[in-house]
């Protein structure tokens, strides 16, 4: 692999854990909207399940994404080299999905602690 298609592949992955945690998380927050203004019908216990669901779907996301900013900052290269991004880049794509983690399980609890909505 030349050094030009090694630091093609690099940017591509870099995209992965500092764009991909947002976007989960507002995927999420709107299906967990969209889920609590049309099951509301059905019962309070349908939308806590499916609320759940969507919450562990959106965890597994961005828990890959955050297996990819792993492999970033551990430094694994294609051949087991160091990677071509800097340190802080590595650093903030592992923060950033640690953070929308947080976003994600904070928008499950009041479905799981309200009563009345």
């Amino acid at each position: 692999m030349s050094i030009l298609q090694r630091a093609r592949h690099a940017e591509a992955t870099a995209v992965i854990p500092l764009l991909g945690p947002p976007t989960i998380w507002g995927l999420h927050l709107l299906v967990c909207y969209l889920l609590q203004s049309a099951t509301t019908v059905v019962g309070i216990t349908w939308m806590r399940i499916e609320i759940a669901i969507a919450t562990a779907v959106a965890l597994a996301g961005i828990a890959a994404c955050a297996f990819v900013a792993h492999a970033q900052r551990a430094g694994d290269g294609e051949h087991g080299g160091p990677s071509d991004l800097p340190d802080f880049v590595r650093t903030l794509g592992l923060a950033t999905c640690l953070l929308f983690a947080l976003g994600v399980i904070f928008t499950l609890v009041p479905a799981l602690v309200l009563d009345r909505f």
